[in-house]
């Protein structure tokens, strides 16, 4: 194996012997002949921190195991990776492209978007949830697995489980009679039509 003793010597030889070389990034497409613009593009878009370690003096030099750090980094061992994070959501990424190619669904518009379905009246400051409210009007995309029923939200969907295949308890149960509920809605009428006097007198014994 060809070794060299300094960075000196290591960078006339990678200037006389490897000019032509092409470097592949291991990460993704991109290709470079030149190694600094190599290094540079690993440690910005991929995190990638060169495992290069220096045996002390006395030593025949350091000796870099590129190829064997990315299969390291792949395999999920001993990587040198820092992850990033979304500064909006708190989602992590391992690489920086990644969290680059996210920040567009985080893109505000200037004006609010209006759903279209008549007398829905929400809206969203980006397309990407507009087009996810849009489809709960016209599909039911979330299917039980264990019947044949579908929902168009699967917040809709964990309550049907919950309640037809696990047997849960409801969520909501009213301090003033045995009712219980699966939905907060519900719950919310059945209080101001049943129990609307006896809230506003516990109201106003709290405030005495």
């Amino acid at each position: 194996m060809y070794q060299l003793q300094d960075d000196d010597s290591i960078g006339a030889h990678m200037k006389v012997d490897h000019s032509d070389e092409i470097l592949a990034c291991d990460f993704c497409s991109h290709v470079f002949t030149d190694k600094n613009e190599y290094d540079c593009h690993l440690r910005e878009w991929h995190n990638f921190v060169d495992g290069a370690t220096q045996e002390g003096e006395g030593s025949q030099g350091a000796e870099v195991d590129h190829k064997n750090l990315i299969m390291l980094n792949l395999r999920g061992k001993k990587a040198r990776l820092k992850p990033v994070t979304c500064s909006i959501c708190g989602k992590d990424f391992q690489y920086k492209y990644m969290l680059k190619k996210h920040l567009g669904s985080h893109a505000k518009t200037d004006e609010a978007l209006m759903c279209p379905e008549p007398g829905c009246g929400k809206s969203f400051p980006i397309e990407k949830y507009l087009k996810l409210h849009i489809a709960t009007h016209t599909e039911r995309r979330f299917k039980c697995a264990d019947c044949d029923r579908s929902y168009k939200e699967f917040r809709i969907l964990k309550w049907h489980i919950k309640k037809e295949h696990l047997k849960a308890d409801p969520p909501y149960k009213c301090n003033y009679c045995t009712y219980t509920g699966w939905y907060s809605e519900q719950y919310k009428r059945h209080l101001r039509v049943y129990h609307e006097n006896e809230i506003q007198m516990a109201q106003k014994n709290v405030k005495k």
